[in-house]
């Protein structure tokens, strides 16, 4: 039996802003060469963003170790793009003032996720790195959204993990769309 050696294109895709996406995810060439360069394998990159797929893992990585040099001017180019509009912004509202107001947001925001609308929605630094999770399970408000995007009914859900109950979907995807609403990430730090 003869081997089929065949060409796959590189999964990456400039958006409009110029920004190299890995296939059809948001995730970011620099997220991924970030990711391997602090000693991450594909395994865990692909664990910690669950939009990727393991084969377009591998992919980009092996197309960073052969263009090392033209990602490499590309990541830096990036770095100093944000570099710049951080000091634009700096500069036009104030470091100070713009760090205090999104301080004052989400102490706010974390309190109101935590005591009125998402009552099954928890924090534990012990728990799945600080992430948002089930009722204290170690089980990710993003791996509900990841099982749904991926085509698994609440029913599938249900029935794969008997201790979860509808509402706690229904928590998830609640909380998933207020968090894209406020743009506020939390994190948390074991101590």
């Amino acid at each position: 039996m003869a081997l089929l050696i065949e060409t796959q294109p590189v999964p990456l895709a400039i958006d409009a802003d110029g920004v190299v996406r890995v296939g059809n995810t948001r995730v970011t060439l620099d997220t991924v060469i970030a990711a391997f360069l602090e000693g991450a394998t594909a395994e865990e990159i692909a664990h910690q963003y669950p939009s990727l797929n393991l084969p377009d893992i591998y992919s980009v990585i092996g197309y960073y170790l052969k263009n090392r040099f033209e990602v490499d001017k590309y990541l830096e180019a990036r770095k100093k793009r944000g570099k710049a509009i951080r000091e634009q912004n700096a500069t036009r509202y104030g470091s100070d003032s713009v760090r205090k107001h999104l301080t004052k947001r989400q102490s706010k925001s974390k309190t109101e996720v935590q005591h009125y609308k998402f009552s099954r929605i928890t924090f534990d630094p012990a728990k799945c790195f600080g992430k948002p999770c089930i009722r204290g399970l170690r089980l990710p408000v993003a791996s509900i959204l990841s099982y749904l995007s991926s085509g698994m009914t609440v029913k599938d859900i249900l029935a794969e993990w008997p201790e979860l109950e509808q509402e706690d979907i229904s928590q998830a995807l609640g909380y998933a769309a207020w968090a894209m609403e406020e743009r506020v990430l939390f994190l948390q730090v074991a101590t």
